[in-house]
């Protein structure tokens, strides 16, 4: 996923490589980079062509790794999109959420592997079918993405 550039855990970090880039005449690489980061390829022309002076904002940094970890996932694909957009929609009202969803050790799919934990063990009937509500899919991802951002 993060191949060329490695992963960044912050838009200016993804900004100060791109701005490296431009100053260095590196276009190809640039599209490289937003391709790799989940970057739109017009924010990146729009950058190239001095129409805005960054390539990606808080926000739109978290949404790009949930949509390149979503693209990259194996089974559960329906699951995964559901929890994509919650984190979405949350990360949207909430930076302290989009910041740690940019984290290094924060993964799509161990939250996914976490909301399975909680589901299971809430196991007792003879169908074992669990329903977890959207708030509690909502509170116990936030919790994953947070855990350990507060000091």
């Amino acid at each position: 996923m993060f191949d060329m550039f490695g992963e960044m855990e912050t838009a200016e970090e993804i900004n100060a490589v791109a701005r490296s880039l431009k100053e260095e005449g590196e276009r190809e690489n640039l599209d490289k980079l937003c391709a790799e980061n989940g970057i739109d390829a017009e924010l990146a022309e729009m950058f190239w062509d001095g129409e805005i002076d960054f390539i990606t904002d808080t926000f739109m940094a978290a949404v790009g790794k949930l949509d390149m970890e979503l693209k990259e996932a194996t089974g559960h694909k329906e699951y995964l999109k559901v929890m994509t957009n919650f984190l979405k929609v949350g990360a949207e009202k909430d930076e302290e959420l989009a910041i740690c969803i940019r984290k290094k050790e924060k993964r799509l799919a161990s939250a996914y592997e976490m909301l399975r934990n909680k589901a299971d063990k809430r196991k007792n009937s003879p169908t074992d079918c669990v329903v977890l509500t959207g708030n509690e899919v909502i509170e116990a991802t936030n919790e994953y993405y947070k855990e350990g951002a507060r000091a």
